[in-house]
Order: C-alpha cells, then structure tokens, then sequence
C-alpha cells in the first residue's frame, strides 16, 4: 500500500470516530436535560401523592407535542418519567402503586372499567 492511500484510510478513520464521539456526547447531553426535566417533575409529583386516598391512583397525563420522540434520548413532557414508575411508585412510601402515567388520552380511556 502506499503512502497516499494510507493517509487516506487513517484521516477516514480520525473523522469517523470523531464524529461517532460527538454523537455520543449529544445524546449524554440531550438524556442529561431529560434527567433535570424528570427531577423537576418529581419534586412536583410526589407532594402529591401524600393526599391521595389509599388505593387510588394520581393520573398523569402528558399533553400533546408536535415534536417526535426518540427512544430515551428526545423525550417529551411527562414521559421522561414513563421508565421509572416502578421507582417513583415506591418514592412516596406507600404500598399501592399511585401513580399512572399516560402518554395518550385514548391509553387512559382504554384503562377505565366499562361503565356501561
């Protein structure tokens, strides 16, 4: 091999790992955000739940956004918490399981018992 063609392969290779590093340092900053967002909603939440009745549930229902979502790295409103709600339930120290959380109107109309 000579010497241009190696040149060639190692600047290809400097400039992808470059960039795959900088990818990962975007999605660490972008889950970072989700972790502030996720903290601000608990210490919102889990006042909250000290009033709910025994065996009675605290519905969170997250709005509507236009914006897509993106596994765990571009989340939206209340659904940075929808991985954690077997933590969160147990934050309050309770034994019922209080909170619901529901990305969608319709997953929250599909929960209710019949009331016919």
């Amino acid at each position: 091999m000579s010497q241009i063609p190696r040149l060639v392969v190692f600047g290809l290779l400097i400039c992808l790992l470059s960039i795959h590093g900088i990818a990962i340092q975007s999605k660490a900053l972008r889950m970072h955000a989700n972790g502030i967002e996720a903290s601000n909603l608990l210490n919102q939440i889990l006042p909250c739940t000290s009033i709910v009745p025994s065996g009675r549930r605290l519905i969170l229902l997250n709005p509507r956004y236009d914006s897509p979502e993106y596994s765990v790295i571009d989340m939206n409103g209340i659904n940075v918490l929808s991985y954690g709600t077997n933590i969160i339930n147990q934050l309050p120290g309770r034994d019922d399981n209080v909170i619901r959380i529901f990305a969608r109107l319709e997953d929250l109309r599909e929960s209710l018992p019949d009331s016919s």
